[in-house]
């Protein structure tokens, strides 16, 4: 299964960005701070449909965040990540 991951991210690599979109990120802290994990995990899905250069390890981290559904992390993440975009 790792394996298959790993042939399909090579032969269909993301489109890379140099960081996350500051609009999905504020859309995500929006919802976090509603506490709406439906959609925070939507936002998600936009946020991993590219690979970052300059992310922080968010990326990453969020897809953890939302696993463990530590939505008061996450807000707080999201305003460090808007607050270094500024």
């Amino acid at each position: 299964m790792l394996n298959e991951k790993l042939t399909k991210d090579f032969e269909n690599p993301k489109p890379k960005k140099d960081k996350p979109d500051y609009g999905t990120l504020i859309q995500l802290l929006a919802v976090c701070e509603n506490n709406d994990m439906n959609r925070a995990k939507a936002n998600l899905k936009e946020l991993k449909r590219y690979e970052y250069i300059n992310d922080y390890g968010l990326a990453a981290w969020f897809r953890k965040a939302i696993d463990e559904e530590d939505i008061a992390m996450i807000a707080v993440k999201i305003r460090f990540m808007i607050n270094k975009m500024k």
